[in-house]
């Protein structure tokens, strides 16, 4: 006969402690009827008020003791997200009030009201319950977990929006991407974009980081070594691990190498952190890498920590400031957090990388999740033809330069270090940068703000190239990375070949 774990007699040998411990080492307060979960990075909380107006002590404590020893192992988002379903078979009235024991009826009752794309709520409620019969704690039918073996629970629905390369939720094209690459940097160098949302911006693209592993990440995260055996130094960050159910490693650090370029702005970021005088005195290391400030009080360097929401609101906040503008859409680039993480995976996959390195670069712990990027390519296009460039050109606006009658209407006219030479010697335009310039001349130029092109110069030439090189590469079976780094600068080329026919100076020459 089956066990039943019910009673208030067997509730009252049971109780619950005044403190407890996450995995991570946070404190919490069980006897509360809400439990606030710290972390580095956020605090989740559980509410059990409905639980207490709606079901017997009995059901409730078992809830409760389960729920503590669960926090020791995964992350309090997984064990919210369990007590979440409850409270939904609360509302549902699928657990009726004063219940004093979980049954397989009530199991049952809550699988038949899920349609189908939220199948998958009743995994979190079945892991929970065969902890729970497995502990031995009060309020649940032992039968449950038979129950439970007899359904089929589907996995949650994932990558959608990468599947169908969604303009404004999946990862972005080479040609957005290049755009918000060059935009950024532009941007921060006039100080227009200040360190923080710069670094934060670059980290998630290079790393493909969770908000919360960034907002995680303490000044002593960074690490540098001399490598005898290339004969440099390196570079790396420690960034903790996120969305890991079994937490009780404290804080699971994955080691990524960094590029020189990044780490010299975390370095800067660090210098920043040290001198945030509203964090109380800790060790420079134990600091937030981008501590928040909260009012005027002083405040401890676990409650400076940014949270999840506020990284991904610098990200979303400076996208809609930077105003690159989506080649698919035609309106300015939509940026998340998820759409940098999914265009990391999808251009690890253009790459040739396995799933088992894609994986590794994303913190999955395994491959269910990493099959959606297989297969996809943040390239929108496989073939560029010159009226395919001519059309995504003016939707791009990837042209950040100067249109102009002649050399003699140029900023530094008169200047003959300031023409700008294809490489067959014809002048395609002007420079108005008086500083030294390290960019490739005059592929890089198209997408500079200090660009000039003439009007009737040998634009559509240099498309026509440019689109024949691309084709060469695809051709051969390079990488869609290697055969797309030019697209950018092929639209804005094609703007400017779309301008120059609508110019009034236009004489249909080699425009």
């Amino acid at each position: 006969m089956a066990t039943l774990n019910t009673g208030p007699s067997l509730a009252d040998h049971f109780d619950l402690p005044k403190v407890a411990l996450t995995g991570a080492g946070f404190e919490y307060f069980p006897r509360c009827d809400v439990w606030k979960l710290k972390r580095e990075s956020d605090v989740t909380q559980i509410d059990w008020r409905p639980f207490c107006e709606s079901c017997a002590s009995v059901v409730l404590i078992g809830l409760k003791l389960t729920a503590i020893e669960r926090l020791r192992r995964y992350s309090p988002h997984t064990v919210a997200n369990a007590i979440r379903q409850f409270r939904r078979m609360i509302a549902w009235g699928v657990i009726p009030r004063n219940c004093d024991l979980l049954a397989p009826a009530h199991i049952l009752s809550f699988n038949s009201r899920l349609v189908s794309a939220k199948r998958h709520y009743l995994g979190h409620v079945a892991s929970f319950c065969k902890h729970w019969i497995d502990l031995g704690y009060p309020g649940i039918d032992a039968r449950v977990g038979e129950t439970l073996a007899t359904i089929t629970i589907p996995g949650n629905r994932k990558g959608d929006a990468v599947r169908t390369m969604d303009p404004t939720a999946g990862p972005l094209t080479e040609i957005e991407l290049q755009g918000l690459v060059t935009v950024s940097k532009r941007e921060f160098e006039r100080g227009n974009v200040t360190l923080r949302e710069y670094t934060i911006l670059r980290l998630m693209i290079m790393l493909g980081g969770r908000p919360g592993q960034i907002a995680a990440l303490k000044c002593g995260d960074l690490k540098s070594e001399f490598d005898r055996g290339i004969g440099a130094t390196i570079h790396w960050l420690n960034v903790p691990r996120a969305k890991q159910r079994d937490v009780t490693d404290g804080r699971p650090v994955k080691r990524r190498q960094i590029s020189l370029e990044l780490a010299g702005l975390l370095k800067a970021c660090v210098h920043d952190a040290a001198q945030a005088c509203w964090v109380q005195p800790v060790s420079c290391d134990s600091r937030p890498l981008f501590p928040t400030r909260r009012g005027n009080d002083l405040i401890g360097e676990i409650e400076a920590h940014p949270t999840s929401q506020e990284i991904g609101s610098c990200l979303t906040r400076l996208g809609k400031r930077l105003g690159v503008v989506s080649e698919r859409t035609g309106e300015p680039l939509h940026v998340t957090p998820s759409r940098l993480r999914h265009t990391l995976g999808t251009r690890a996959n253009d790459e040739g990388y396995s799933p088992l390195v894609i994986a590794e670069m994303l913190d999955h712990s395994d491959l269910q999740n990493v099959g959606v990027y297989v297969g996809h390519t943040a390239s929108i296009v496989d073939r560029i033809d010159k009226a395919t460039a001519l059309y995504l050109g003016p939707l791009a606006k990837a042209f950040a330069g100067e249109l102009i009658a002649g050399e003699t209407y140029a900023v530094r006219k008169g200047d003959p270090s300031s023409r700008v030479s294809d490489e067959s010697a014809n002048g395609v335009g002007s420079c108005g940068n008086c500083g030294e310039c390290e960019l490739l001349a005059p592929i890089a130029c198209y997408t500079c703000p200090s660009f000039q092109p003439w009007v009737n110069a040998p634009h559509e030439a240099l498309l026509e190239k440019l689109i024949a090189e691309r084709d060469r590469l695809v051709d051969q079976g390079a990488d869609n990375r290697l055969a797309t780094v030019n697209d950018r600068t092929i639209c804005a080329i094609a703007e400017v070949v779309k301008r120059c026919r609508q110019h009034p100076e236009y004489n249909g020459g080699p425009a």
